[in-house]
């Protein structure tokens, strides 16, 4: 009886354990803060998805939707927090939530598709093509989907 005892108290105390260091629940999986996929001084080489490079200190962050598009969807104009600029990307099957934060030029590596955005700033965003040329522009506010195939990089704060 006395073993019993012991095991059980062990068992009860790993289970508590596991459940304090699991991750808190949550509309989209954290895959990468930070960065997006950036190693650094450049891209990172060993990742083929959609990728972001800031220019100026701006801030990125990455999130997997884990139950596909309509949560990443519903992320990007719902839970999106801040002075900030989000879409999704899609890549092998999944989902993302690319956050923009900051004042700042982010370039662009991979990005393609028509993909819900939100620019959850008062401020606008401008978007360039390869040669650095204005090709649209995303006022503070606005909420509806990017076409991202010619869009090299994007500017938050623009006007």
């Amino acid at each position: 009886m006395a073993a019993i005892t012991v095991l059980l108290s062990a068992l009860v105390s790993v289970r508590a354990e596991a459940a304090e260091r699991a991750d808190p629940p949550a509309t989209a999986d954290i895959i990468v803060t930070g960065e997006c996929w950036r190693s650094p001084g450049g891209w990172t080489p060993n990742w083929a998805g959609p990728q972001v490079k800031p220019r100026a200190g701006g801030q990125c962050s990455v999130y997997r939707a884990t139950d596909g598009a309509t949560e990443a969807n519903n992320y990007v104009h719902n839970n999106c927090s801040g002075n900030s600029f989000c879409t999704v990307q899609r890549h092998g099957g999944a989902y993302y939530i690319y956050w923009f934060g900051g004042c700042d030029v982010f370039d662009l590596r991979g990005f393609s598709g028509y993909w819900e955005a939100h620019n959850h700033s008062t401020r606008g965003v401008y978007f360039y093509d390869s040669a650095g040329n204005v090709i649209g522009q995303y006022a503070g506010g606005r909420r509806d989907p990017v076409r991202w195939d010619p869009i090299w990089s994007i500017r938050t704060c623009a006007y």
